[in-house]
C-alpha cells in the first residue's frame, strides 16, 4: 500500500463524494485506500456516506459514535490506516477537490531526498491565491496576544455587544492565518463564489506545468503546515502517533509544529505538490448576527481559547518554539 487518505468528514456528503471521485481520477497508483471518518454528523451524512460506499473496495467510511473534533477525529483514521502499512498516510479536509497527477511521484522523491516527517502541499483557496502556510511558529508573546484578543471577542459576544472587530485590533485578526475567515464572515463578506471546475483546472494545469521540474525547488523545511492537508511519512511514526490529543479544534498545526520540534523531526513545505481548498464556500450571512450564530461563534472561541491556553502552556514549559 502506497497512501492512505484519512479524510475527517462532519454534516457534508456533496463534497466528499466529489472529492472521493477526484483522487480516483487523477491520483497516479492504484495502490491506495480511503478511510472517510465521520465524526457523528448530526444530519445522516456519515450513514449516506456508508451506504454510497458500501461495495468500493477502496473507501472505506468509519462513523465515531461522537464529534472527537479534529485532531482525535483524524487519529481515529490515523489508526485504521496503519493497521494497512502505508507509505504515506494524508489528512485531508473534505472541502478540497485533488488534481495532481503526478502527486505520488513527486512525494516519494522529495521523501526520499529530505527524510521528513511532515510534507504539506501548497494550497490554493477559492481566488486560486496561495493559502499555504509557510512560516515558522509565532513567539510565545505572540500567542499570548492572541489569546488576549480572542477573550476580548468572546466577553463581547457573550454581553450582546454589537459586532465591531475594528475595536479588537483589526490588523492582528486580518494577519492571523485562522481567524481570516472568521472575520470576513463577522464582516459579512465571505460570501464569494469559488472558480468554475473548468476555470480551476485550466489555472491547475497552467500552474503546475509552469512549475521547476527540480520537484523541491521553493521547498521550506521546519515551517508550519496548513492544517487542511498534512502528509504523515514512515519517520513520522518513528517517534509519533498522530495529531496532538489535548485539543478539540483550532491550532492543530502548531501543536503538531511543537512536536516535531521536540521529536527532532523535520516538515517539508512541498510546492511541487498543489491541493485546492473550496473553504469557506458556505459563508454567506446578514450583517446582524442571530442568537444562534452568536452562540456558534462563542463556542469557537471558546476552542480557540482552550487550543491557545494549551500551546501557551507547552512552550512555557518546555520551551522548543
Amino acid at each position: 500500500m502506497k497512501i492512505c487518505f484519512v479524510v475527517l468528514n462532519f454534516n457534508l456528503t456533496k463534497e466528499t463524494i466529489e472529492l472521493v471521485s477526484s483522487i480516483k481520477t487523477n491520483l497516479d497508483t492504484d495502490e491506495y485506500h480511503i478511510f472517510i471518518v465521520d465524526n457523528a454528523s448530526a444530519n445522516g451524512a456519515g450513514e449516506a456516506l456508508s451506504k454510497r460506499f458500501n461495495k468500493d473496495e477502496k473507501v472505506t467510511v468509519k462513523i465515531n459514535k461522537e464529534n472527537l473534533g479534529f485532531a482525535n477525529g483524524n487519529n481515529v483514521g490515523i489508526d485504521l490506516a496503519r493497521e494497512l502499512k502505508p507509505e504515506f498516510i494524508i489528512c485531508m479536509n473534505n472541502d478540497m477537490v485533488f488534481e495532481q497527477q503526478n502527486f505520488y511521484k513527486i512525494l516519494k522523491s522529495a521523501y526520499e531526498k529530505t527524510g521528513a516527517a511532515a510534507i504539506g502541499p501548497e494550497i490554493f483557496v477559492r481566488d486560486y491565491s496561495s493559502g499555504s502556510i509557510t512560516g515558522k511558529s509565532y513567539t510565545l508573546a505572540r500567542y499570548k496576544e492572541e489569546l488576549s484578543v480572542v477573550r476580548k471577542r468572546q466577553k463581547a459576544l457573550r454581553l450582546g455587544e454589537p459586532l465591531q472587530v475594528e475595536s479588537f485590533k483589526e490588523n492582528l485578526l486580518l494577519k492571523h492565518r485562522r481567524l481570516k475567515n472568521l472575520y470576513l464572515w463577522l464582516k459579512g463578506k465571505g460570501d464569494e463564489m469559488e472558480l468554475s471546475q473548468a476555470k480551476r483546472r485550466k489555472l491547475f494545469k497552467k500552474t503546475i506545468e509552469g512549475k521547476p521540474k527540480d520537484v523541491l525547488s521553493g521547498s521550506k523545511k521546519n515551517v508550519l503546515l496548513h492544517g487542511s492537508f498534512i502528509i504523515f511519512t514512515p519517520k513520522f511514526f518513528e517517534k509519533l502517533t498522530g495529531f496532538y490529543t489535548g485539543t478539540f479544534l483550532y491550532y492543530e498545526e502548531d501543536h503538531l509544529y511543537h512536536d516535531l520540534i521536540e521529536e527532532g523531526l523535520s516538515s517539508l513545505y512541498l510546492p511541487s505538490l498543489a491541493i485546492y481548498h473550496l473553504e469557506g464556500r458556505s459563508f454567506e450571512r446578514n450583517s446582524e448576527l442571530t442568537e444562534s450564530e452568536r452562540e456558534r461563534l462563542i463556542k469557537m472561541y471558546a476552542w480557540y481559547e482552550e487550543s491557545l491556553q494549551l500551546l501557551i502552556y507547552r512552550i512555557s514549559v518546555q520551551g522548543k518554539v
